[in-house]
């Protein structure tokens, strides 16, 4: 289903199901335990992001998502920590401060 959604929403070319790319088993494969994302973190560039869209007046569809991911030296992405939630301005405040507590090796 996730291929599908974002074939659709990121690509803006919908295909049919069962002729993505890949199927949902193939990328639960991808996922490594959080014990291995700890042994890894000091080798791993540091990056956050932070998507609003959940901020609107009104607004029931969207969430706002903070998260810090890692990339190696083979460029390979880990996604590290996320934050998923309909939060206040004063909460999305709150959770960069503490990203950068966390995280002091966090690159912009």
């Amino acid at each position: 289903m996730t291929e599908y959604i974002y074939s659709c929403q990121i690509l803006l070319k919908p295909v049919a199901q069962g002729t993505g790319l890949c199927a949902k088993e193939d990328l639960q494969k991808l996922f490594v335990p959080r014990k291995f994302i700890g042994t890894i973190l000091p080798m791993l560039r540091l990056h956050g992001t932070v998507d609003l869209a959940g901020m609107e007046q009104g607004n029931t569809g969207d969430f706002t998502v903070l998260n810090v991911c890692g990339f190696d030296r083979d460029g390979r992405v880990y996604g590290v920590e996320l934050w998923h939630g309909r939060f206040t301005p004063d909460e999305v405040i709150d959770l960069i401060f503490l990203i950068y507590d966390r995280y002091p090796r966090i690159l912009d």
